[in-house]
């Protein structure tokens, strides 16, 4: 659709998601922290992501 894409412009705000069935996420929530990093799916939008979003 073209006019619907995310951009610079329009981001609200990044949501990470992760699949717990390939990260634990206990020790992240009794720790109160995520981890350090993240891999992300390359797409058009992972291209939008700049050092400290």
């Amino acid at each position: 659709m073209p006019g619907r894409a995310v951009t610079l412009d329009t981001l609200g705000a990044w949501v990470i998601k992760c699949n717990p069935s390939k990260t634990d996420v206990e020790p992240m929530r009794a720790a109160g922290e995520t981890k350090p990093s993240w891999c992300v799916a390359d797409n058009y939008r992972t291209r939008l992501i700049r050092p400290d979003q």
